[in-house]
């Protein structure tokens, strides 16, 4: 709006259009990587099993990545590809970074990790289950579960439209969508100094290396 100061909702703004570059940039490293070890692996036309796939990962140091390759696998053919039981390059990739890739995260979201909060199978998402989805998947200690999680709260109350204490699959995905601007946004916004929610010129240079690292 030209007023001399970003709100929240011009830095989300931003942050979003940021996070598409950063992820096509992500892709593309892997996507080299990925095809040359399919050039030397694979004769033009032979399959790629499962096995095959997870030495091609344990070549390019990837397999620590995740614990769950098989159905990452499953997921990546099935559910993103062909459903042919064999993978290529291009179905690799969403393997590794399904929530990276535009034509996957969608599906990734709604089907693979709705798939896993979902316990009781009732097509809804509590935050108990996300909550304790995300400090066991990711692993995160409690301290930073806790700020993590305040933070994702208020964003998931946010996409609960028809405010019945949980989310569904469309939900959901509107949730992970906006998840990664909206928690980078939070982080610029804790530089508002005179408490007025916009972040100005001389509040931006004042925590110029804060911003830097955001």
């Amino acid at each position: 709006d030209t007023n001399g100061k970003i709100s929240r909702k011009e830095f989300m703004k931003y942050f979003s259009e940021l996070d598409k570059f950063v992820r096509m940039r992500e892709i593309q490293r892997l996507w080299y990587s990925v095809n040359d070890a399919f050039k030397a692996t694979f004769e033009e036309g032979e399959e790629c099993k499962y096995e095959d796939a997870e030495e091609i990962l344990e070549d390019l140091n990837l397999l620590s990545y995740h614990e769950d390759w098989r159905r990452r696998f499953s997921f990546a053919d099935g559910v993103w590809g062909n459903s042919d039981g064999n993978v290529d390059v291009e179905e690799i990739l969403v393997m590794v970074l399904p929530e990276v890739i535009p034509s996957s995260r969608e599906k990734w979201w709604t089907v693979y990790e709705f798939g896993i909060l979902d316990v009781n199978d009732d097509g809804k998402a509590t935050w108990e289950e996300f909550s304790r989805f995300m400090t066991s998947y990711h692993g995160m200690t409690d301290e930073v579960a806790t700020d993590m999680l305040d933070l994702q709260k208020v964003l998931w109350f946010y996409f609960d439209q028809d405010e019945d204490n949980a989310l569904s699959p469309e939900e959901f995905g509107q949730f992970c969508r906006s998840q990664w601007a909206y928690l980078q946004a939070e982080e610029a916004m804790s530089r508002d100094r005179d408490g007025d929610g916009q972040i100005s010129k001389k509040e931006l240079l004042g925590a110029a290396k804060h911003f830097k690292r955001v």
